[in-house]
């Protein structure tokens, strides 16, 4: 015989019946305190404080530190594919630090995001890479090693003229953040998918940005910003899981103490009938099998695609971008930055859409009440490359990084984009030197 087990919930039904029996939800509210509530509340307190701490000295630790702003200007004659900037986001896994417990908790030390930026002012387009200063070298030695003949100069930060406060007597603005559609680790659609199939030549996914930035008119702006974190490889466990999922081979949820019981009873009553005990594992084996075989072509190009994108360096991202004009010429660009990004949707894989929590519309009366805070907001995560405010972020690797962010090819007509105009060479050898 099994042995029988009970469990007795006098004591629950005791307590909702005395809290039920209170004259007012107060009375009820202090006894449900004094037997034991305050608990919960305690540890819900002493978290928000621990939280609140975390964020001061972060905050105290980031604003001690020293950036830099490089404007890169690329000869004319660039010949180089999205490749090589892969290549030097690669090299950027090199910022990523490593804190002890005293350094988290005492002194704040968190991973510092570098810039990514293709700004338009007034028409003049131009790339700059924000980082610590520390990591300058590496920004440097990184891009020289792609783009020998690269120029890269340190800048007065253009931002500190832009409007902070709205509405603004002279401007309008506009922009938002945009955030992945699935999960992380599905891919969008990358540069090596741009290239012709017969003359195998690349069509720059870039050209119509880079376009629409040539035209920005004069006291008008436009500027796209991608925020990068080295941080580590958690998100690629992830990813595997949901691989081994997909095919079928994903490890059976944990089902507890009572699952384990209830697996054990069933064992025996088939035990009981059979004489023998049935082989799980064996049957699970099998109906992978039939599973992979009965794959359709999309589902193993989202396999692939994946597994892909799991291979390659991946950083945690945030996009986003901000335009303002004087009232009488401003026109919103959001729709030609939402249709850029759309060239990356990947079918069965991953696309771009924006985070609405961040645009500033004006469609109805909340919409524009709320408007002038979600420009400050919005301009002020943008000019502090803030990467905590607004949308989640979300991991993107090299390939994709250079994808959304790259020097035009040599087939791209942007004469606005600034370049260097001759390439550097090494002085000759019987120079005299004094």
């Amino acid at each position: 015989m099994f042995p029988q087990i009970s469990f007795d919930l006098t004591f629950f039904t005791n307590i909702i019946n005395e809290l039920l029996s209170q004259p007012t939800p107060f009375h009820s509210a202090w006894l449900l305190l004094r037997i034991g509530g305050w608990v919960p509340l305690a540890y819900l307190l002493f978290w928000a404080i621990g939280q609140i701490y975390l964020v001061q000295i972060q905050t105290r630790w980031v604003r001690k530190q020293k950036f830099v702003l490089l404007a890169i200007d690329v000869p004319k004659g660039n010949e180089q594919t999205p490749k090589a900037v892969e290549n030097i986001f690669a090299h950027f896994y090199g910022m990523k630090s490593s804190f002890n417990m005293k350094d988290k908790y005492i002194t704040g030390k968190v991973e510092l995001s570098a810039s990514l930026e293709i700004v338009s002012l007034g028409g003049d387009i131009q790339f700059y890479i924000r980082v610590v200063r520390k990591h300058r070298d590496l920004v440097e030695s990184a891009i020289y090693s792609q783009y020998p003949d690269a120029e890269i100069t340190e800048v007065e930060d253009y931002t500190k003229n832009f409007p902070r406060k709205f509405p603004h007597e002279k401007y309008e603005s506009f922009g938002c953040d945009f955030k992945l559609d699935h999960p992380d680790y599905f891919p969008i659609r990358t540069y090596p998918q741009f290239e012709h199939g017969l003359s195998a030549e690349f069509k720059d996914p870039m050209s119509l940005i880079l376009e629409t930035l040539s035209k920005i008119k004069k006291d008008e702006a436009l500027c796209w910003q991608i925020l990068v974190v080295p941080a580590g490889d958690s998100w690629i466990k992830k990813g595997e899981q949901e691989v081994k999922k997909m095919l079928g081979k994903a490890p059976p949820p944990k089902k507890g103490i009572l699952g384990g019981i209830s697996d054990l009873v069933g064992e025996f009553a088939g035990y009981t009938v059979s004489g023998t005990i049935a082989g799980a594992g064996e049957k699970d084996k099998t109906a992978d099998a039939f599973r992979s075989l009965a794959m359709s072509p999309g589902e193993r190009h989202t396999i692939e695609a994946v597994e892909m994108k799991l291979s390659k360096t991946g950083f945690p991202s945030k996009i986003r971008y901000i335009h303002f004009a004087p009232h009488e010429i401003f026109q919103n660009k959001y729709t030609v930055v939402k249709g850029f990004l759309k060239q990356f949707a990947a079918l069965n894989c991953n696309s771009f859409t924006s985070v609405q929590k961040t645009m500033p519309k004006k469609n109805y009366w909340y919409h524009r009440m709320v408007r002038p805070t979600k420009q400050a907001t919005l301009f002020s995560a943008y000019i502090n490359r803030d990467p905590s405010i607004g949308g989640p972020m979300y991991v993107l690797n090299t390939e994709e990084l250079a994808t959304l962010w790259h020097f035009p090819v040599l087939e791209v007509k942007a004469p606005s984009v600034k370049r260097t105009e001759a390439r550097r060479a090494e002085p000759p050898r019987g120079l005299p030197v004094r």
